[in-house]
């Protein structure tokens, strides 16, 4: 192939996804269906930093933690770019035909559901209501449990020397794990305090979630805190003003996303301290975000596994299905009946680790964008998977529409993981967060409100918590209904 008809050919294929990732886009934005963040996150980290991968001498060489270097490839005129841009299309498109399928349940749903005015509805709940007390003290236990897992491995003085390897490798415990879940599922408490003018509550909260972060230097706790608020301006009524707030807060949340995974590679927050007052570390978060890195990088994972193929134990049998399928069994119960995650078989293909016994402080994983990972479980059969996602996000957004405004805020960032985690290629852990953080969510939420019910059996007229107890003038969006049972 010539190099004219190799730029025409790829180009042409990036015309034809960009023009179907905007049109998932599109549908799921008349729906109202969070899903939008997923493909708007695709657009970011694949669809636009693939168009000058043609130019690339190499591929972003992913460093292993021990220095080894990773896989490096001339992307000048390789076919293997044409192959990863046709499997994408292809998945992209059985998405839209089980989107087709799905598209008059949704639509009613968000008309019943009326315009997101989420806002406004919590905004109008009484104190006792709006739950702020209850999911304030779920948090704090929370971040006393995550302190708990951290000293009793490295002493008080861990706390402020723990980095996100030891916090998720030397430190875990159950009571970590647990901790972990409350703040995926609790995200949406800040939303739920900023709505109701509890700017005070609101601080709590956010020094609770900036208390965890300085242990586990983790980002994925704040996808939970920023989703509600991210679909607050995306389904609002579109101005110039909006689209200014979505372009500029786009890009500001990706070079936060940037700096917060240089302060990770840091260690501990004293070292993150130390790497905040130096100019070269903003030089290097410049350098990174200059060459594409972060989480763009992704896509040079999916490219190993289109070029060097599938053919490997424990690839291309569905095996972060087959393992969803044992998602409510711990793995520590099931035993070799529960399959590795396929994340972790891709890191040790691409650095080259198979057959060396690892410890779980030297595991490692690598996600390959939900491209990648379709890919490395079924081969070319993986753009089917396409529908599967298309299912499951439509399944979660009519659920939470027929929820209680301040479940709603909560499962909204519980679901924020699963979109994001997805589109950067980690199905089991996308799926079990939102498992996990809406069961915390329903069994918390439930057993708060049967105590208030055995307590107050004669409440009266303010049975669904307005300040004036009329249920005539809400709209259906404004009426607490049954919370979904997930």
């Amino acid at each position: 192939m010539s190099n004219e008809t190799f730029f025409v050919a790829f180009y042409l294929l990036c015309a034809l996804l960009l023009a179907s990732v905007t049109a998932a886009a599109v549908v799921e934005w008349k729906t109202r269906n969070p899903a939008l963040l997923f493909w708007l996150a695709l657009l970011a980290i694949y669809v636009v930093p693939c168009l000058r991968d043609p130019f690339n001498p190499y591929a972003f060489i992913l460093e292993h933690r021990d220095g080894k270097l990773g896989w490096g490839l001339d992307l000048r005129f390789n076919p293997v770019l044409l192959r990863a841009q046709l499997f994408a299309i292809g998945f992209v498109l059985f998405y839209l035909l089980t989107k087709a399928a799905l598209y008059r349940t949704e639509r009613r749903a968000a008309a019943a559901s009326g315009r997101f005015r989420l806002k406004e509805s919590i905004a109008r709940l009484s104190r006792t209501s709006s739950m702020s007390g209850l999911t304030t003290t779920v948090l704090l236990i929370g971040l006393a449990l995550a302190g708990y897992s951290v000293v009793a491995v490295h002493g008080f003085a861990g706390v402020l020397e723990s980095g996100y390897q030891s916090y998720y490798m030397e430190s875990f415990t159950p009571a970590k794990l647990l901790s972990d879940y409350v703040f995926w599922a609790f995200g949406g408490s800040a939303f739920v305090a900023w709505s109701r003018r509890r700017y005070g509550l609101l601080c709590v909260i956010v020094a609770i979630f900036l208390s965890q972060f300085a242990m586990s230097m983790a980002r994925g706790v704040w996808i939970s805190v920023a989703t509600p608020f991210v679909l607050h301006v995306l389904f609002r009524r579109w101005s110039l003003r909006n689209w200014i707030r979505i372009i500029a807060g786009g890009g500001l949340a990706y070079t936060v996303i940037v700096l917060m995974l240089l302060l990770r590679f840091e260690g501990g927050l004293l070292k993150a301290f130390d790497a905040l007052a130096s100019p070269r570390f903003y030089n290097k978060v410049t350098e990174q975000l200059q060459a594409g890195q972060g989480e763009a990088r992704r896509r040079v994972g999916y490219y190993f596994f289109m070029q060097e193929g599938i053919e490997y134990e424990g690839f291309a049998t569905g095996q972060s299905f087959r393992r969803l399928l044992m998602l409510p069994i711990p793995s520590a119960w099931a035993g070799s009946l529960k399959p590795r995650p396929i994340t972790e078989r891709q890191y040790d293909r691409y650095y080259g680790l198979e057959g060396v016994r690892r410890s779980n402080q030297s595991a490692g994983q690598l996600p390959t964008l939900v491209f990648g990972s379709a890919y490395a479980n079924f081969g070319w059969f993986g753009m089917v998977v396409g529908a599967f996602w298309a299912g499951l996000f439509g399944f979660f957004s009519v659920k939470i529409k027929r929820a209680s405004p301040v479940d709603q805020a909560l499962y909204y960032g519980a679901l924020g993981n699963l979109l994001l985690f997805a589109s950067r290629g980690a199905i089991y852990n996308a799926v079990a967060r939102m498992f996990w953080a809406s069961l915390i969510v329903f069994l918390t939420l439930w057993a708060w409100r049967q105590v208030q019910r055995h307590l107050r059996p004669k409440a009266g007229g303010n049975r669904v918590g307005l300040s004036n107890g009329s249920r005539a003038d809400l709209t259906p969006t404004q009426i607490p209904q049954r919370s979904p049972n997930f």
